[in-house]
């Protein structure tokens, strides 16, 4: 994909199904007028030693090559984690870039 993501249709079809069902909530990133990256913070996580627990995921965090080292991931996170409280005081990511931030 051009813009360097390399996903199906069928996954951001899912995403927006489960934003509108209630399930998560999605973030989308703009710099300058062109989509950066994104973000989805689930309520009840589903994946990983958490899953179901009652506590927010962060789930497929990434942010466009080009657009990185501009602040936008720090920005999205930031934001992902004032959502989170929300449901509970614990947050988990259990892989990729969310889970290295936690590290």
């Amino acid at each position: 994909m051009a813009r360097g993501w390399h996903q199906t249709i069928e996954k951001y079809e899912m995403r927006l199904r489960h934003q509108a069902d209630g399930k998560s909530i999605e973030l989308v990133a703009e710099y300058h007028g062109n989509v950066a990256g994104y973000i989805n913070v689930y309520a009840n996580g589903e994946s990983g030693a958490f899953a179901n627990q009652g506590f927010p995921e962060i789930v497929d965090f990434g942010v466009l090559e080009k657009y990185r080292n501009n602040g936008i991931g720090n920005k999205l996170m930031d934001i992902a984690e004032q959502i989170a409280p929300g449901y509970s005081d614990t947050i988990f990511s259990p892989q990729g870039a969310g889970q290295q931030l936690y590290l």
